[in-house]
């Protein structure tokens, strides 16, 4: 089976997501470096058999040996930053995450040759409707 490395798992689109991956057979490499994410998630997705890892996107080193690691074969990117009051107080620290983590996941992932890197997101990105 596929193995998958995931990113923002302790948050609630990427724990969801990774609890759907495990129902379907999918090998988990599980990271999430609980700046914002909720720490009991992460507990019960080692239950469930996924290879958790709290780690920074931001660190590529890092990132780059648990790809190797692991051996993962596909990444799903939802790791960010996401209140828009806050992006406005912080600016430097939201893009440094959400553009500069996101960067480092991808020459990490080309590095390993991987060829799968889904990118997931929010509403919020798009504004008031």
């Amino acid at each position: 089976m596929m193995r998958i490395l995931i990113t923002g798992v302790a948050g609630f689109i990427g724990y969801h997501t990774v609890k759907e991956m495990i129902k379907r057979r999918y090998e988990i490499v599980a990271i999430d470096s609980l700046i914002r994410g909720k720490p009991e998630r992460l507990k019960e997705l080692k239950e469930k058999e996924a290879r958790v890892y709290i780690v920074d996107i931001r660190e590529e080193k890092e990132i780059k040996k648990i790809i190797k690691k692991e051996k993962a074969e596909a990444v799903i990117h939802l790791a960010a930053l996401i209140s828009v009051e806050e992006s406005f107080q912080k600016p430097l620290l939201y893009n440094s995450i959400n553009a500069g983590g996101t960067l480092s996941l991808l020459r990490a992932r080309t590095e390993a040759g991987i060829e799968k890197f889904i990118y997931i997101s929010t509403t919020t990105v798009y504004g008031n409707p």
